[in-house]
């Protein structure tokens, strides 16, 4: 039993790249470093935007990743959903 409960969690964790494009209402990826501890006594900012790119720009730098993985992955698979949703195509 303790098997279906781990792959319905990694089913779960694979469906949330699917969301971001969806859900996100600044339209944009944004790679970011945090300050730990954030209120340290230093003229550091707490966050830091390291890079950021469009939803469309960005779905073009993970879709070689993603589409690689799919390929290796055993059915049933989340991949194709998240392709699908940052417009990425498996071919």
């Amino acid at each position: 039993m303790k098997r279906v409960a781990d792959e319905e969690n990694l089913h779960t964790v694979g469906e949330m790249p699917a969301d971001i494009p969806g859900r996100s209402g600044q339209q944009k990826v944004v790679d970011v470093e945090r300050k730990f501890l954030s209120n340290a006594p230093d003229d550091l900012p707490p966050i830091r935007v390291i890079e950021e790119w469009a939803f469309s720009e960005y779905g073009k730098r993970i879709g070689p990743r993603l589409v690689a993985m799919m390929k290796k992955s055993p059915a049933p698979m989340v991949i194709p959903e998240v392709l699908r949703s940052w417009n990425i195509s498996p071919d």
